[in-house]
């Protein structure tokens, strides 16, 4: 899970600061902690902290964000009495587009705060706030499963991520940024821009992971597994050898988790998240079936008419943000399906993640590139309200755009350049009223009809 996120500092005394600072870095260390010691904690225990944790969302939503006072008001609902629970009416992005004031809480000028953007792999782009809070436990969960793939102080990690790179860079034959602050934990301090890998510009990439001894890589499957395949093809060996990989963001296959291992030598891990923040889900090395922390939020797998699916059966991901007090999230459709595995000592099991399908555009060059990467760093994106590609033969695309009152001539041009510029991709674009779904319900961001199996 790979943010985009542009930060809203809010002026704070330097006392209050201070204070803000340490109670912060107390959050973090006890989650650390108590995910450490997680598999040894007796279960009623983690169990009793689940659903104290969301009884206080509940109750904190239920005073400061008027949307939720007046349901559970029409609902005549405590918020406390979790038995009815399952009766809250379900959360989606069209909802939260509506009621964005009335979603956000009263509190909010009071918190370190920032917006959030998603809909990279759905193509319904949907802002949002957020809060430190969130920012903290998901960092920590990242920290703690970095420690778990065997980081050590000093090693280096990278990500690859759809990041718009300076053009006095690229112009020098860079395509990655530095983070700022270069923390490596919990995201790493080098971010390779997929947005910019190609055939010809690849060996710059491998270049780096060598001359920069980087030991982690975290990010979208298509990306690396297509370093790691131009590594196999040219018997490129790494000297400092890979530690582990963390995959997200995307869907990935076999084969490219074959690649990956193959190439670096080393171990595939695959993470599951959203920006919303309302949960973090990983697996251990080799497996498939992805853990889901307690203590980021409620996870539950839906069938059609609501009901919770059956062990082995498969439903829509709904969540449930303990840590947003912001703009809580209380019962989301993700969109994303997912076979339920159970649930033991609080740990949700999801297996088989069906919903997010690997979305890939192909140049004229037979080349490809991560549809995920575009959209979320345009001033146009804001101005969709929904949008998906169609792609039908290699180089040239068609976007299929419901857009909002407010898009105009210069959102379509920057669209229409940002392809050719950065994807030498030729774009299309064709206004329409409505996307239909799947069978499945899903809306698909990309629409792939050209064959370019490998």
């Amino acid at each position: 899970m790979i943010h985009s996120i542009k930060w809203l500092q809010r002026p704070i005394v330097h006392g209050a600061r201070f204070a803000e600072s340490l109670k912060f870095h107390y959050l973090y260390k006890k989650t650390l902690d108590q995910l450490r010691h997680m598999e040894t904690e007796p279960a009623d225990t983690l169990e009793h902290g689940r659903l104290h944790r969301l009884s206080r969302i509940l109750s904190y939503a239920k005073v400061h964000c008027p949307y939720y006072t007046d349901m559970f008001r029409s609902m005549q609902w405590d918020a406390r009495d979790l038995s009815r629970f399952t009766e809250v009416p379900l959360l989606e992005k069209a909802i939260v587009k509506k009621n964005y004031q009335s979603l956000m809480s009263d509190r909010v000028s009071f918190m370190h705060t920032g917006v959030f953007n998603t809909g990279g792999s759905t193509g319904e782009p949907l802002e949002f706030m957020t809060c430190q809070y969130m920012g903290t436990m998901l960092s920590a969960h990242q920290a703690y499963w970095f420690e778990k793939m065997g980081y050590r102080e000093g090693d280096r990690i990278a990500a690859f991520a759809g990041s718009p790179v300076p053009q006095q860079l690229l112009d020098e034959k860079i395509y990655w940024i530095a983070r700022n602050p270069p923390n490596e934990l919990p995201y790493g301090s080098t971010i390779f821009s997929t947005l910019h890998l190609k055939q010809d510009t690849i060996l710059q990439y491998v270049h780096h992971i060598q001359k920069s001894g980087i030991s982690f890589l975290l990010g979208y499957p298509s990306a690396i597994s297509e370093v790691a395949r131009y590594c196999l093809d040219h018997g490129i060996e790494f000297i400092q050898p890979i530690k582990g990989v963390q995959l997200t963001a995307e869907m990935c296959s076999e084969e490219q988790i074959g690649l990956i291992e193959a190439a670096f030598h080393t171990r595939v891990y695959r993470q599951y998240g959203h920006s919303e923040g309302a949960l973090y889900g990983h697996t251990e090395a080799g497996k498939h079936v992805y853990k889901c922390s307690p203590f980021i939020g409620l996870v539950e797998v839906l069938d059609n008419q609501g009901r919770h699916v059956a062990v082995g059966d498969e439903g829509e991901v709904v969540v449930t943000g303990f840590w947003n007090f912001a703009m809580p999230f209380i019962r989301y459709r993700t969109g994303d399906l997912a076979v339920f595995g159970g649930i033991k000592k609080g740990v949700v099991f999801l297996e088989h993640m069906l919903g997010r399908r690997q979305d890939l555009l192909f140049r004229s060059d037979g080349s490809s590139i991560p549809a995920i990467g575009f959209g979320q760093h345009l001033k146009a994106y804001k101005n969709i309200v929904i949008w998906q590609i169609v792609q039908d033969t290699p180089g040239v695309i068609t976007l299929l755009i419901v857009p909002s009152p407010d898009f105009s001539n210069e959102d379509a041009e920057e669209i229409v350049s940002n392809f050719r510029k950065i994807a030498a991709i030729q774009a299309h674009i064709r206004f329409i009223d409505s996307i239909p779904l799947t069978t499945r319900g899903k809306r698909k961001f990309v629409l792939q009809n050209v064959d370019v199996s490998r």
